[in-house]
């Protein structure tokens, strides 16, 4: 498709209707190619890296790895296991992670905006219980018991984030 659009945006009269029609295809088929090759997405992108890195399950794993530094700095967790390419694993988890925040943020910020507009207290409202269930899923393992751990055992880890 993205090719017929090209060749037919090439070969079309400027201002015509087919020419915007095409250029219309070519630019979303386009748009589409350039976002199925982010690796943040488990698109093919990231099925590119994961085989190219040799590590199967690479969202998975760098997530779990990530939230497991977060614990230990953040919650005075036990530190994370040495694990093969672990800085490999610690950056795309970070990267990951704040990627899936900023896309969340972006969204939600326009959806907000909308939604508020338009329905007033009640869209922001559903818009909140849509987000509160996006966070879920980005912030998974991010407390896993450490935090009341350090409510219990850790005075000092406590106080420090008390202040």
């Amino acid at each position: 498709m993205w090719a017929a659009g090209v060749f037919v945006w090439r070969v079309t009269l400027v201002g015509t209707s087919i020419t915007q029609v095409a250029f219309l295809v070519l630019t979303i088929c386009g748009g589409r190619s350039f976002l199925n090759f982010n690796p943040m997405l488990r698109l093919d992108g990231y099925y590119l890296l994961s085989d190219w890195l040799s590590i199967p399950n690479l969202r998975p794993r760098a997530m779990d790895y990530w939230m497991s530094h977060l614990r230990w700095i953040l919650w005075g967790a036990a530190p994370p296991p040495a694990l093969p390419k672990k800085r490999v694993l610690l950056l795309y988890g970070c990267m990951c992670w704040v990627f899936a925040i900023g896309f969340l943020d972006l969204i939600f910020v326009q959806f907000f905006e909308y939604m508020g507009g338009q329905f007033g207290i009640v869209g922001m409202v559903f818009v909140a219980l849509l987000l509160s269930f996006g966070l879920r899923r980005v912030f998974k393992g991010f407390f896993a018991s450490e935090f009341a751990t350090m409510l219990k055992s850790r005075s000092g880890r406590t106080t420090t984030w008390a202040i």
